[in-house]
């Protein structure tokens, strides 16, 4: 449904439906865990490397998560939009059906 708003503007609601349903944000959960490291062998660095990597994986997760919570914010904020613009069609539609309605008396 494409619905006019003041000056000419004209806004495909159905598109927005459309947006809100496709957009998935990241898979948190393909990133997996880390996986404590065997050092055994000779490496002296092993430890240290491990360390890094968990920390890599910590970060990363929580990067995703908030880029997640984001994603479900921003179609929040397109489906509130719709919301409005449907909204106030049926309000403008009603004041015009109205404002016929009194002509006719």
């Amino acid at each position: 449904m494409s619905v006019p708003i003041g000056g000419g503007v004209d806004i495909e609601t159905d598109a927005l439906t459309t947006f809100t349903e496709r957009l998935i944000g990241p898979d948190v959960g393909a990133v997996g865990k880390a996986q404590p490291m065997a050092c055994g062998g000779g490496m002296a660095e092993c430890l240290t490397f491990g360390e890094t990597e968990a920390l890599a994986f910590a970060e990363t997760t929580k990067f995703l998560t908030e880029e997640a919570q984001g994603f479900d914010a921003y179609k929040q904020i397109v489906a509130a939009c719709r919301d409005e613009y449907l909204d106030r069609d049926l309000t403008s539609a009603a004041a015009i059906a109205k404002s016929f309605d009194a002509q006719e008396r």
